[in-house]
């Protein structure tokens, strides 16, 4: 994965969240396009939220990803099985 095809994922109006696909299985949900940082080669990923005293989140856990272990991204509106979830 390039650096600019998350940056462009990141910069789409509007945003629509999404979840990030690694090459070892795992799976990180990105529901605003500021909680993640581009470098030419990695970004770094949120992995772990709390709230702060007045209910805000706040990161208590990330990591550094190599852009080339990025495999693909799919919608979150999406399900796994491809139908889209009732409203």
């Amino acid at each position: 994965m390039r650096s600019s095809d998350l940056s462009k994922r990141l910069l789409d109006r509007p945003f629509k969240p999404f979840r990030i696909h690694l090459d070892d299985g795992v799976m990180i949900d990105v529901r605003e396009p500021g909680m993640i940082m581009v470098g030419r080669s990695t970004a770094i990923l949120p992995t772990r939220f709390d709230k702060d005293d007045e209910g805000y989140p706040i990161v208590t856990d990330w990591q550094t990803v190599a852009l080339a272990h990025i495999v693909r991204f799919t919608d979150l509106t999406a399900r796994q099985n491809g139908k889209k979830r009732r409203r």
